[in-house]
């Protein structure tokens, strides 16, 4: 699996775990490998265990940097999308200008066409300073 497809995976994770299934984001993991029959991957396998540890800091971030909108209202794809993104940055060590472009390709494939400006945006914001 190359690491488009692991973040493609990662980010199905990340939305099936939107809606509360298996618990925490390595159980749900765990379920994957054991049901697709998947080999277990070092990419996804650290951003399970960095989303398990640091999804609080990670919500903070997009809400402080998604002005007007509550973390409430932005829909389960584009959160997802916006949760893969921050983490692997933050806590993975992927290069800010590949994670972003990354996002917006799979918002792009995934969500709507407001999405991708939306996510490019938050994204930006909430890494400017980190380059």
């Amino acid at each position: 699996m190359n690491r488009h497809q692991a973040r493609r995976a990662t980010f199905t994770l990340i939305y099936q775990h939107s809606y509360g299934v298996h618990g925490s984001y390595s159980d749900l993991y765990t379920h994957m490998c054991v049901e697709e029959e998947i080999e277990t991957n070092e990419y996804i396998a650290a951003m399970v265990t960095a989303m398990d540890k640091n999804l609080g800091e990670i919500d903070t971030r997009i809400s402080t940097h998604a002005k007007g909108w509550d973390i409430g209202r932005i829909s389960r794809v584009t959160l997802s999308i916006l949760r893969l993104s921050l983490c692997e940055m933050a806590y993975c060590d992927v290069p800010r200008e590949v994670s972003i472009n990354e996002a917006v390709e799979l918002a792009k494939e995934f969500d709507t066409d407001e999405a991708p400006p939306f996510i490019n945006g938050v994204l930006d914001k909430a890494t400017e300073n980190e380059e």
